[in-house]
């Protein structure tokens, strides 16, 4: 469907009807990561939110890098930065989070952990930020420096 470029509205529902005639079948984690994808484009975040925390509980198996991606991402929009921190947080620990989420973690780690933080940003600057986004990274890493938390 999306490769014809159908609207998000019939993508979803397409998902959901899978999910219902078939729950428990081999495709319910790509099903699941379709309807996150499609509710996250509806701007329906709450949901896109609950789902893709939802699997990432039941086990997500090889889309698990994914749902983490979405979960910190919806979670975010959807309740803030203690939400999404906990996947930020998970994804800092695999080769797939990018600079812009350790950047992101840092942000919402900074309040009440500075070292995690500062850290954080260290590793985006490791990863690969981009040449126009480098001087604020520094910046931050300057503000959150020094230890403690």
């Amino acid at each position: 469907l999306r490769q014809r470029a159908d609207p998000e509205a019939l993508v979803l529902d397409a998902a959901e009807r899978g999910l219902r005639v078939s729950p428990d079948s081999a495709f319910t984690t790509e099903l699941t990561l379709v309807r996150v994808q499609a509710l996250a484009a509806l701007e329906r975040h709450p949901e896109a939110y609950a789902f893709a925390a939802e699997a990432l509980l039941a086990g997500a198996g090889a889309r698990q890098i994914d749902l983490e991606h979405l979960a910190a991402r919806e979670g975010l929009r959807a309740e803030g930065c203690d939400t999404a921190l906990l996947h930020l947080r998970r994804l800092r620990y695999t080769d797939g989070s990018s600079a812009a989420e350790l950047v992101l973690l840092a942000d919402c780690a900074a309040p009440t952990n500075r070292a995690e933080a500062r850290d954080a940003l260290v590793l985006a600057l490791q990863r690969g930020v981009p040449a126009e986004q480098q001087d604020a990274v520094i910046e931050r890493l300057v503000r959150v420096g020094g230890g403690g938390r």
